[in-house]
């Protein structure tokens, strides 16, 4: 029931849906649904002895992939969003003289053009709470997909991706923030798992309910529910929501499972595709399936 439920709930969305092509100031470039192919072609006898093993110990490669696909791949797309690079240290010996001070950087923060897109159009504060709520935004959107696959493929996906971030967060805290204490840390993380939960059960009664309650969603978590805040810079979020949320919908299933998709241009306006594109589409991910399948056992997969 669930499945229908999020897929139905996905097509009916009030705010522009996804698109094949983006239409923004800087260019017209047709719609990501797959990332360029970086595995190595094995040898024939490397081929044949690793079907053999998945046939013999009979494993389901979709869950065995999980790690570097949701835990690796997707978790890094997710963090790249708001992305903040300090630099190095001014010096090694001035941050030697008292660790519990955050990194002092060479020069100001680089952001990512996605970041830009957030801390600089949309105005937000360059915090470390508020990354961590623009990366749980994204986890969301990953985690709306990842319940349309079979129940334990989708439970592996979004445990290992839950928990790469957590193991990010603990090191961050601890490196960059520079909190040495292990109980500080610890009451961090319980508090930002409280958030994490509170705000993935608001956006999925958004999702549900439609825009008018996605939208208090995005303005209680991710604008902090700031009284000030533009209107036009959360209808321009939950635009993107729904876009995106509709690029996971015309991805299929195999194609999610191993990493064949990514996240759009926020900054970006976007138009439903054609049925011509979407037949394009298709046919080049199954060209690409019997590509990959036929020269990486690691590639093969039960999910259409």
């Amino acid at each position: 029931m669930l499945r229908p439920a999020i897929r139905q709930a996905v097509r009916v969305g009030v705010a522009r849906p996804l698109t094949a092509r983006c239409y923004s100031k800087k260019e017209n470039a047709p719609l990501p649904f797959f990332t360029e192919d970086a595995s190595p072609t094995p040898n024939t006898w490397k081929q044949k002895v690793g079907e053999g093993i998945v046939s013999l110990f009979n494993i389901n490669m979709d869950k065995f992939r999980a790690a570097p696909v949701a835990g690796g791949y997707y978790y890094n797309l997710c963090k790249a969003q708001a992305l903040v690079d300090l630099g190095d240290p001014l010096s090694k010996e001035e941050n030697k003289k008292d660790r519990r001070k955050p990194v002092k950087p060479v020069k100001p923060p680089v952001l990512s053009e996605t970041a830009k897109f957030w801390y600089e159009e949309l105005g937000m504060p360059m915090t470390f709470a508020r990354w961590f709520q623009i990366v749980v935004l994204h986890e969301w959107m990953l985690f709306v997909r990842m319940r349309a696959l079979p129940p334990a493929v989708a439970q592996e996906y979004q445990q290992l991706l839950v928990d790469a971030m957590f193991v990010d967060i603990e090191k961050r805290l601890s490196t960059e923030i520079r909190i040495l204490s292990n109980r500080i840390i610890q009451n961090y993380m319980k508090d930002f798992n409280l958030q994490l939960r509170g705000a993935m059960l608001s956006y999925d009664e958004g999702l549900i309910k439609g825009d008018a309650v996605l939208a208090a969603a995005l303005w209680r978590n991710l604008f902090d529910g700031d009284p000030n805040v533009d209107v036009e810079h959360i209808k321009r979020v939950v635009g993107y929501v729904r876009a995106q949320l509709y690029l996971f919908e015309k991805t299929s299933d195999r194609d999610f499972a191993v990493g064949h998709s990514t996240f759009i241009d926020p900054w970006s306006e976007y138009e439903p595709l054609t049925k011509e594109q979407e037949a394009e589409m298709h046919r080049l991910s199954e060209e690409r399936r019997q590509k990959e399948e036929k020269e990486n056992v690691a590639a093969k997969s039960k999910l259409q």
